[in-house]
């Protein structure tokens, strides 16, 4: 009998993605703000108007059909601008990692290209993730691992509405290091949001300059923790390809050129 042994399997490497999207997202920090900021800005007016329309439809009696309406506006256009964002940062990460400059201005128009199958895309695996959350928690971070490179997939590899099946591929075999991430990644998040948070809660004052600044430094906050996790997913993405295809970096982004 031959004592010849399978090759063990590749780790994800966990702590290496979560270090290095850190190391992104300081070294390039204003290319990741310019990217990520516009997009949670220009959500912001929107979902202030729509709160303007949804409030006064909450009475003791209940809600009428026009509360529902906003809501499902509101969640439309922050699936549009989540889309787009997530574009932008993937495009951002791999040049980063490469050493490339980042050039924000040539990613506008691949990102809303994508925008459109990536926001539908993005609606099919919320639902999956909600549903999975009800019964309880742990399906729905399986769903969220399972569909989870469908923004880099998508982007990269033009792949339409077949980024679902190509992202169930790709995670295959590694669903349970993925959810480790995508944990501590929403834990670097929260981290995050506490931080800038109380920032924000000593600047803010009783004058208008201090809540504007307030509310400023609460959208840059937004704006990285988002940046944070779209630079991990691609990133994620990218040890995938390379530990089940071969495929490095360089091959990836020469689709860009």
């Amino acid at each position: 009998m031959s004592d010849m042994q399978m090759p063990s399997r590749q780790p994800l490497g966990v702590g290496a993605i979560i270090g290095e999207s850190f190391s992104i997202m300081f070294g390039h920090f204003g290319a990741v703000l310019a990217v990520s900021f516009l997009p949670v800005l220009i959500g912001l007016i929107p979902s202030m108007l729509l709160g303007v329309w949804i409030a006064p439809r909450i009475t003791q009696t209940g809600v009428d059909a026009g509360f529902w309406v906003g809501i499902a506006l509101s969640t439309v256009i922050q699936l549009v601008l989540t889309a787009i964002m997530l574009a932008l940062v993937v495009r951002l990460a791999y040049d980063a990692k490469l050493d490339r400059r980042p050039q924000p201005a040539r990613y506008i128009a691949p990102a809303i290209r994508a925008a459109i199958p990536l926001t539908l895309i993005n609606l099919v695996v919320f639902l999956l993730f909600g549903l999975g959350w009800i019964l309880f928690f742990v399906p729905g971070l399986w769903v969220a691992a399972v569909f989870c490179v469908t923004a880099p997939v998508l982007v990269i590899e033009g792949a339409g509405f077949s980024a679902m099946s190509r992202s169930v591929a790709l995670t295959k075999g590694y669903r349970w290091p993925i959810v480790g991430t995508l944990i501590l990644v929403f834990l670097c998040m929260l981290l995050m949001a506490v931080a800038v948070g109380f920032v924000a809660g000593v600047v803010a004052g009783a004058n208008m300059v201090a809540t504007i600044i307030s509310v400023l430094i609460n959208l840059i906050g937004s704006s990285l923790q988002f940046g944070f996790a779209g630079i991990a997913v691609a990133l994620i993405y990218a040890r995938l390809r390379e530990i089940k295809e071969g495929i490095g970096l360089d091959e990836i982004v020469s689709v860009f050129d």
